[in-house]
């Protein structure tokens, strides 16, 4: 194979970054039609396998929280659940930069995730592991938290 007239791993990052907003953006579009799902649902995918090649731990994690919520929303129990528990799996051992608002997303996933398949018992762990990592975050970590993954 030939070597790119460009660099790879500059490339990688800013794939990574722009699919990475683009799925985010989707998630957060209220009236998202079957195509722009989709659309979230490679975009997250792509985000991924970018940040795979060039991410640190956390980016992956990050990114495959994101995975599991774009599911979520497309109403895909069971690939939800799949990537909620990659999620838990890249938390062991802890990432460097790993922050509680992430362990929180990834309990925020996961509960979605398992709320979806009927899982509630499952789910309801996950939410209350969520509260357990959101206690002391500021107000502004604590809205995300609420309106993206269901913090009660």
């Amino acid at each position: 194979m030939n070597e790119p007239p460009f660099d790879v791993a500059k490339a990688h990052r800013w794939f990574a970054v722009e699919l990475n907003n683009a799925a985010w953006d989707l998630v957060d579009k209220a009236d998202r039609t079957a195509a722009e799902t989709d659309q979230m649902i490679h975009s997250a995918h792509a985000a991924c396998l970018h940040w795979s090649q060039v991410g640190a731990s956390v980016n992956r994690l990050r990114a495959e929280v994101l995975l599991a919520l774009v599911y979520v929303e497309a109403g895909q129990g069971e690939p939800a659940v799949h990537s909620a528990t990659r999620c838990m799996g890249l938390l062991e051992p802890p990432p460097a930069d790993l922050t509680p608002f992430d362990i929180a997303s990834v309990h925020g996933a996961a509960s979605r995730a398992h709320a979806l398949t009927g899982a509630d018992d499952e789910a309801k762990r996950h939410q209350e592991a969520m509260k357990r990592a959101a206690e002391g975050m500021d107000k502004d970590e604590l809205a995300v938290l609420r309106s993206t993954f269901g913090l009660k």
